[in-house]
């Protein structure tokens, strides 16, 4: 066994569950236990935006695909099966959840229709799990010590890869944008870099075709790793390992 001087922290992106890729999702478990039996996870991190919730989304959407009520119940289970999942896997692991914009959604909502009841609503056990640190701040970073250095784990709300590093003149990984990637910019005496872990969304559903163009964009299905070896971007095309 491999023994690291870092943390070694899976980083898993954007689910959008109700709407996740299940191919995708194979492989991700399937690779993860092989790199957990190589070196044990000693982090795992779920960057935000769990849960699609189309239907109360603001945008344009359909309703003919599943009820609110469904969607939601279905997100849910997924998401139980997740981290059941993760856990079973990553048993020594601290396991950690971050809510994103689209987990916000529900909330906007309620301060849209019912302002005066928004503060006696809460939906937050959604996002609670079993043995897993919940963030309930959508606001909130994550930030774990790597080092002599520190990560910060957002959810992230800017589209360009490297814009929350410069923002926040640390080593970051987040989601948000689903374009997979990892960017390094030196910084004084110091080597700055930004993660983005992707997401495992299914792209041909019909919530994430709000792309401009159908075959040439940038969202991919990936998850992110950060070790001794730096942080890592590793894809999952047509839900396969994009190498083998």
């Amino acid at each position: 066994m491999l023994k690291l001087i870092m943390p070694n922290i899976l980083v898993i992106p954007d689910t959008h569950f109700g709407y996740a890729c299940k191919k995708a999702f194979k492989t991700f478990y399937d690779t993860i236990r092989k790199m957990e039996a190589v070196t044990p996870f000693s982090h795992v991190v779920q960057v935000g935006d769990l849960y699609e919730l189309y239907n109360i989304s603001r945008f344009p959407k359909s309703m003919n695909l599943t009820t609110p009520a469904e969607e939601i119940k279905i997100a849910r289970e997924s998401a139980e099966t997740m981290w059941a999942n993760v856990r079973s896997i990553c048993k020594k692991a601290k396991l950690y959840q971050i809510k994103g914009n689209h987990c916000n959604r529900i909330h906007k909502l309620i301060v849209d229709r019912l302002p005066e009841l928004s503060d006696l609503i809460d939906f937050n056990h959604l996002w609670h799990f079993k043995s897993v640190l919940t963030l309930d701040d959508i606001r909130d970073e994550l930030i774990i010590k790597c080092g002599k250095s520190q990560v910060v784990f957002m959810h992230g709300y800017k589209t360009k890869l490297g814009d929350h590093m410069a923002h926040n003149l640390e080593n970051t990984a987040c989601g948000h944008s689903h374009a997979g990637g990892t960017v390094f910019k030196r910084h004084k005496d110091r080597i700055l870099w930004e993660l983005n872990a992707g997401c495992l969304a299914d792209l041909e559903s019909r919530p994430l075709q709000y792309t401009p163009q159908k075959k040439y964009h940038k969202h991919m299905n990936g998850f992110g790793v950060i070790d001794d070896f730096g942080p890592r971007f590793i894809p999952i095309i047509n839900g396969d390992l994009w190498i083998k």
